[in-house]
């Protein structure tokens, strides 16, 4: 259950709003100053703020600063009376998730607040591991600086009490860690969820450690030093297979081919579908859309795709390739599996062995398979 802290020095406010959410089942506490709202809000957490601004004393812009530096995620409703151009302007400087003008209706912040209890519900927290406590400083930083909830380790056994208690959408883990190694802290978060996002982080570079990652459950593989841009890239893309529809890319330099497979699956997999003509064409979509999976034809005359597969990686590593090729040697299988590529089909190909690789493959990762028929 949401957590709802009450601050107004009204107290018949405060008083009619605690009645008002604890009747419909809320846990609410009420406070009137703002010295009692951030002693409330340390040891509470609650997950929504009403706060109104003009009070005595530890007036609403300093209580919603110091809930800002302990808690970005949390959910700050402004109350007032006093809808100042300049104490609106100051407050949304340091951040503020709605601003209601009293007098308004108690129906009115009811659903101002189930607007935002939604928010809460539809965005995963996230857990970083890594016993470089450098690392995770960083890499939380980072993540809460973008808005989200983040909870930190620096061993494997303290994060999967939190994964128990917490069940984070998407976990950040180091495979090299004294005690429990990353290895057995993947295994056993699969045990406990296996819808959690495991995003496994090394400094250690190596095609093999990624491939036997993918085995034992792993979602994505970066490699450190990490980048603010690597740790976006992935987090958007595991979030997106948590709450999202997928996006599929078919590259073929035959026009009438990339048809077919696209209408083919339209009819039978929700996702949004992207085509391209030719490996160059490939690698802007790349850049530019969020993309899950990629069907792929290796054969084709501008950039072949042993060459796309490559880029790919370096791009972005976290899509999942689907191989269409006419090739039968096993040396260009052993060379593409070992390149980020997840399967490959033998042309020609039926549609429908298409469609059963494909939702294995999102299946996999995470996504509802819903069909269009």
């Amino acid at each position: 259950m949401f957590k709802i802290l009450i601050v107004d020095d009204e107290q018949k406010i405060t008083t009619s709003l605690k009645n008002f959410f604890s009747l419909r089942g809320y846990d609410v506490t009420g406070v009137f100053s703002g010295k009692e709202a951030l002693e409330k809000f340390e040891t509470e957490r609650p997950e929504i703020v009403f706060l109104d601004i003009k009070m005595q004393e530890v007036d609403g812009l300093q209580v919603l600063r110091e809930i800002r530096k302990k808690d970005a995620n949390t959910k700050v409703i402004i109350i007032s009376a006093w809808d100042e151009p300049e104490t609106r302007k100051e407050a949304q400087k340091i951040g503020y998730d709605a601003f209601l003008v009293k007098p308004f209706s108690v129906e009115r912040l009811e659903k101002v607040a189930l607007e935002k209890i939604q928010e809460l519900m539809e965005k995963p927290s996230i857990l970083v591991v890594d016993d470089d406590e450098k690392v995770v400083a960083k890499v939380k930083e980072y993540l809460e600086f973008l808005g989200w909830k983040v909870y930190a380790s620096n061993d494997g056994e303290t994060a999967l009490d939190i994964i128990k208690k917490n069940t984070p959408g998407v976990v950040f883990l180091d495979i090299k860690m004294e005690g429990m190694d990353g290895v057995k802290v993947l295994k056993e978060i699969k045990r406990i969820d296996p819808s959690i996002k495991v995003i496994m982080i090394s400094a250690y570079g190596d095609k093999e450690a990624q491939i036997n990652m993918r085995d034992f459950g792993c979602d994505a593989y970066l490699e450190k030093p990490l980048t603010n841009e690597t740790i976006k890239k992935a987090l958007t893309m595991k979030v997106q297979e948590i709450s999202g529809t997928p996006n599929i890319l078919v590259v073929d330099d035959q026009q009438g081919a990339r048809s077919t497979v696209i209408e083919f699956l339209k009819d039978r997999i929700k996702a949004n579908y992207f085509e391209a003509n030719g490996g160059r064409e490939a690698l802007e979509k790349i850049e530019n859309e969020n993309c899950n999976i990629m069907i792929l034809d290796l054969n084709m005359p501008d950039i072949d795709g042993f060459k796309v597969i490559e880029e790919t990686q370096k791009i972005n590593a976290h899509i999942d390739i689907l191989v269409a090729t006419a090739y039968s040697d096993n040396e260009v299988f052993d060379k593409i599996m070992c390149n980020g590529v997840i399967d490959f089909l033998l042309k020609p190909f039926s549609l429908r062995a298409l469609e059963s690789k494909i939702k294995a493959m999102l299946k996999r990762r995470g996504f509802k398979i819903v069909s269009e028929i």
